[in-house]
């Protein structure tokens, strides 16, 4: 791809990401974004030298413009397309493995969303509730999404501190999960943040603002060898819908 059209299509990525998110600095949108911090503050003057992004010199932070913040096409463009392809396969996915599997999105600095689920199909159901939301640092999706974007120290601490945990969690060993994570490309939740409930999540960062995708299963129902299995089919259906974007 000529790196004229790569500039061009970055500089979109970051106005959809500012679409939708809170306002963010260098580093954040860098981050979710995927672009280098060099060219990221390169797209981002160049942005808001033209118009559409507005900085905020005492924060240090960058949001639309106003002009710039209600245009449909930016809100909805990504979400929803991504909405559109996974809403078949997390459905063909729950039938499978007999796991809820939600679809969740970075909706701003401390929390995840839930913007799409399919629930399980077996004897005992299970069902996530659309539109829910949770702090950033909780559940798999939490540990899977702090792995991914490579966060540790004072960031990682208050991700956890923000978390209400079911049963007696250390911050030694949420980091512990959060390096599990990292090297396996999935992280698992048992019981932590829902009592009887295991979750195996993969997280999707690389899409702007951040997603991650979430199996949720009673626990006990899989042993170790099963649930990595499941993690498995988490990254391979992650990977489908990355590559389909």
């Amino acid at each position: 791809m000529a790196e004229s059209v790569r500039s061009l299509s970055q500089a979109f990525a970051i106005l959809r990401l500012l679409a939708d998110a809170m306002p963010m600095r260098l580093t954040e949108i860098s981050v979710r974004s995927g672009i280098s911090p060099s060219s990221c503050l390169n797209l981002l003057t160049t942005l808001t030298q033209e118009g559409p992004v507005a900085r905020d010199r005492q924060s240090k932070t960058y949001r639309l413009a106003v002009e710039w913040a209600d245009l449909p096409a930016l809100r909805k463009d990504l979400t929803s397309r991504l909405i559109e392809r996974t809403q078949p396969l997390i459905d063909e996915l729950a039938a499978s493995s007999d796991a809820a599997i939600g679809l969740w999105k970075i909706v701003s600095r401390e929390r995840v969303q839930l913007i799409a689920q399919a629930e399980t199909r077996g004897g005992v159901r299970l069902r996530l509730d659309e539109g829910q939301r949770q702090p950033l640092g909780s559940g798999a999706v939490g540990r899977a999404i702090a792995a991914a974007q490579m966060v540790e120290g004072s960031e990682l601490e208050q991700r956890f501190a923000a978390v209400r945990w079911q049963i007696p969690f250390s911050f030694a060993e949420f980091e512990q999960q959060v390096v599990r994570a990292r090297r396996y490309g999935y992280a698992i939740d048992r019981d932590i943040t829902y009592r009887g409930i295991s979750t195996v999540a993969v997280p999707m960062t690389d899409l702007p603002p951040g997603f991650s995708l979430s199996a949720s299963l009673v626990s006990g129902s899989r042993n170790d060898a099963e649930l990595a299995l499941l993690g498995g089919d988490m990254l391979h259906l992650r990977n489908i819908i990355c590559e389909s974007g």
